[in-house]
């Protein structure tokens, strides 16, 4: 798993990569293990810490593995978080 965020005065947003696959399935189960999981306890843990900062935050996440534009929020919801894509123009 790897995160790296860059800010702004007043905007951040994080890219992350593998902390779940595709978002939309994976954001809402959090302890789903993928096969690069390693360490299981310390993935989920880590998924978690930073699912749920960037919701408390409403922190944009950039994900290497979400679907165009592959940037949006994550919402708790339940046990897990849904993920909300950011809109997208052209201009």
């Amino acid at each position: 798993m790897a995160a790296i965020e860059i800010a702004s005065v007043d905007e951040a947003t994080m890219f992350v990569a593998d902390i779940t696959n595709n978002p939309l399935v994976f954001a809402r189960h959090p302890e789903w293990q993928a096969m690069f999981d390693m360490d299981l306890e310390k993935a989920i843990a880590t998924r978690r810490r930073l699912l749920d900062r960037a919701a408390a935050d409403h922190l944009r996440l950039s994900f290497f593995h979400a679907p165009f534009p592959a940037t949006g929020y994550v919402i708790k919801s339940g046990g897990g978080y849904d993920y909300v894509s950011a809109l997208w123009t052209a201009s």
